[in-house]
């Protein structure tokens, strides 16, 4: 991989070069005055920063209308969304939401509760996982309200909590499946 600089400068690094290897390079001012840059023939926004796991994020510019290169604060729209900001705790509430969906057991035993109520031993049998790692995981959905049980004599079954859950899951299957 050939980095050329803002000033003309290169830097080759081999394909196998670790990519906390070049970000080393670029932190210690290799690109510290570029702005941007080319990257095998392919510009770059070299304006990025190092994450805690030091892994060197480059943003290509493939597409001008990614960047917004204007320097003039649209007030009226930055107005207009801050007056429908929600309040922080819906944004906790949101997050939680989406973590606890972020899980691709969670997602299997919501797709499966979405066909039919089902007790734990059930979800266990269809999923081929223990009884525990389920109870485990439900334990997520309940906290994040999306599912809720029903005691029915000695079986507890369990159900998506509304119809909210199952349309915004049927949302998501529809968007994959575009």
């Amino acid at each position: 991989m050939i980095i050329t600089l803002k000033d003309g400068s290169k830097k080759e690094y081999s394909e196998a070069k670790s990519v906390i290897d070049i970000a080393y390079d670029i932190s210690e001012g290799l690109a510290r005055a570029a702005c941007a840059g080319e990257v095998n023939g392919e510009v770059v926004d070299l304006r990025t920063v190092l994450d805690s796991d030091c892994e060197l994020n480059i943003l290509t510019a493939k597409d001008e209308k990614e960047f917004c290169n204007c320097n003039v604060i649209h007030e009226d729209v930055v107005n207009y969304v801050r007056e429908r900001m929600l309040e922080q705790m819906q944004f906790e509430k949101l997050s939680m939401f989406f973590k606890a969906i972020s899980d691709e057991t969670r997602i299997k035993i919501l797709y499966s509760l979405s066909r039919s109520k089902m007790c734990v031993c059930g979800l266990a049998a269809l999923l081929g996982m223990t009884a525990s790692a389920i109870s485990h995981q439900l334990r997520v959905l309940r906290q994040a309200e999306l599912v809720r049980s029903e005691k029915q004599g000695k079986v507890v079954y369990y159900m998506l909590s509304d119809n909210h859950v199952n349309t915004v899951f049927s949302n998501a299957l529809e968007h994959i499946m575009e």
